[in-house]
């Protein structure tokens, strides 16, 4: 009877050993999402109007890559990124809301602003990476053409 209870003993401690282990290593691993909206600097850049400086590249991403929208804008692409459209200068965007991913591997934080906008007919919602740079002053305007 001595060596069963050690047995069950032990193998009780062995699965709570390993599960103890694959909790720890999924929470080590695990991307987070965070809504950030009314958080600043991101709140004072929603709700108003905006507009593109320069044409810019409207890209289909991959569903592993975006955060909450399949589409993002930027003025940097190359040749093979999969673009849905070009977008005009002075087309007019919107953020609507702010969102962060926090990937403990690699041990960054990014932040998507995200909006609409209407070219051609046709309404996209897609994101925008906010690097913290000053960087929307450099695609964006306040003001039309």
């Amino acid at each position: 009877m001595g060596l069963k209870k050690n047995l069950i003993i032990g193998g009780v401690a062995a699965a709570v050993l390993i599960l103890g282990f694959i909790y720890l290593l999924h929470n080590s691993v695990k991307v987070v999402h965070k809504e950030v909206t009314d958080q600043k600097p991101y709140s004072e850049l929603l709700n108003q109007d905006f507009y593109t400086k320069a044409e810019t590249a409207l890209l289909k991403l991959d569903k592993y890559i975006y955060i909450k929208e399949p589409y993002c804008i930027t003025e940097n692409y190359y040749e093979g990124d999969p673009i849905e459209r070009m977008i005009p200068a002075g087309t007019k965007v919107r953020f609507t809301k702010a969102f962060s991913r926090y990937s403990a591997v690699a041990g960054n934080t990014t932040v998507v602003l995200v909006g609409d906008l209407t070219t051609e007919g046709k309404t996209y919602r897609f994101e925008w990476n906010w690097d913290g740079t000053g960087s929307e002053n450099k695609l964006f305007a306040k003001t039309g053409k």
